[in-house]
């Protein structure tokens, strides 16, 4: 083989290889119009849901007082009930709640769902804890 046919086929690898470096660029840069055009509507949507956030912000502030007296009288009339119950009621509802919650931990239930099960049996020894001895039924 002659220095000028290795010499031709070096330049035409080469070239091909200019043209493809070429082409792929062009696609990055294509790639890079396309995701910055992604990210510029993004950025638009974001900014239009920005008011409807805050009108829905606003009008749930305005109901917050409502909330807390709801929950207040809520957690009220369930102390009152808690304190009227006998004793061995609220021992049998303690363990049975507290028993139920671990059940469901250890069978891997959601931590909401066991949170939710022992709240019951949480409330029920806080009421037998802070009875006062000889406590009588209202």
């Amino acid at each position: 083989m002659n220095m000028n046919g290795l010499r031709s086929r070096t330049s035409g690898a080469a070239g091909a290889a200019r043209k493809s470096a070429g082409s792929v660029a062009r696609g990055a840069r294509s790639v890079t119009r396309r995701a910055r055009g992604s990210a510029d509507d993004g950025v638009h949507g974001v900014m239009s849901l920005l008011p409807v956030a805050r009108a829905q912000a606003d009008e749930l502030a305005e109901h917050i007082p409502e909330i807390v007296d709801h929950a207040r009288a809520g957690a009220f009339e369930t102390r009152r009930t808690l304190e009227a119950m006998p004793e061995p009621t609220l021992k049998e509802l303690a363990v049975g709640s507290i028993s139920l919650a671990a059940g469901l931990y250890v069978a891997g239930a959601p931590r909401l769902v066991v949170l939710a099960a022992i709240a019951p049996g949480v409330l029920a020894a806080g009421t037998i804890a802070t009875r006062r001895p000889g406590h009588a039924l209202r």
